[in-house]
Formats: C-alpha cells, structure tokens, sequence
C-alpha cells in the first residue's frame, strides 16, 4: 500500500517511491517564436487534447543544446537560444534543487553557473522559472549567440545534464 508514503508521491511494484513533477526547456528565437523541447534538437509535439506527452526523465538525463533550429516557418532557418526552465513541483513528496550549468561556447569557455554551492531550492506545490540569460560574460568579455549561419560547434554549446538533484524530506 501508500500508508506512510508522503502525501503526492506513489509507490511502484518493485517498491520504488514515484513523485511526479512537470518539466519544460523553452526555446525562443531573435523574432520572438517560442517553443518548448523535449530532447536535443527536437520540438516538443502537443496532442489534441494540449498536453506534451514525453518523458521527463530522459529530457533531464541528458545535456541540451543552448542552441537549436527554430521550427517557425518564416524564411530561412535559424536559431532559437535556450531561455526558460518551466517546473512544476509536487506537493510534499520530495525536495527539489536545481544545479543549472552553462556552456555557451565550445571550450575553452567557461561552464556557468548561479555560484550557489548547494543549487536552488524550488518550494514545494509550485510553478517556478529559472530564466537563463541572452549574452553571457566573463573577464574575457561577452560570448555572443551564433549567427544565423550553420555554425560548426553549436551542438557544443549546451545546458549539463543532472539539471535536478531529488532530495527526500
């Protein structure tokens, strides 16, 4: 049974507790067309009834482009830049801590990163944003988006993979 479980969390056959927390990567390009992803390089498709079906879990195992193919179609192609995280948290189930980690250019750039060693503590039976920036900086200077043009390592310019630590309560 459930007995003892937190309230929002359920537990699977094999006795592993489940909590379900909803997830999205948004995409914006320099004409304004937003749109969420649900892997690299792939749109997030809505069914009929206006829901994404995916995967969280695979979404968050993997690294994801800070840059990728805007599916607009007005003229030519170009790039949508990685502007919003979406989550929303289950009720009291388990903690959530955000690790967000940046790599805007291929190295040597440097990974960044809020500078909070213990990540980012989202409140339970919430809907939060973490907002990523436009241009990022370091001492060197400003790290610019790529051009509309191909650009042979944009696939290295990407947001880390472990984005979500769990953390029972």
């Amino acid at each position: 049974g459930t007995l003892g479980l937190p309230r929002g969390a359920k537990q699977s056959r094999d006795g592993v507790v489940v909590v379900r927390a909803f997830v999205g990567h948004e995409y914006e390009c320099y004409q304004g067309h937003r749109f969420l992803a649900s892997g690299p390089n792939k749109a997030s498709k809505i069914n009929p009834s206006g829901h994404v079906k995916d995967s969280a879990s695979r979404v968050l195992s993997t690294a994801m482009p800070l840059y990728m193919s805007c599916p607009c179609r007005h003229g030519k192609s170009h790039f949508a830049q990685l502007m919003r995280f979406f989550i929303v948290t289950p009720e009291d189930a388990v903690q959530l801590v955000l690790h967000p980690k940046v790599q805007p250019a291929p190295s040597p750039c440097p990974i960044f990163y809020p500078g909070m060693s213990d990540g980012i503590v989202v409140p339970a039976d919430s809907f939060c944003c973490l907002r990523f920036p436009y241009i990022y900086a370091d001492d060197m200077g400003s790290i610019l988006p790529p051009s509309d043009q191909i650009h042979p390592n944009v696939q290295l310019c990407r947001l880390f993979e472990d984005l979500i630590e769990v953390r029972p309560i």
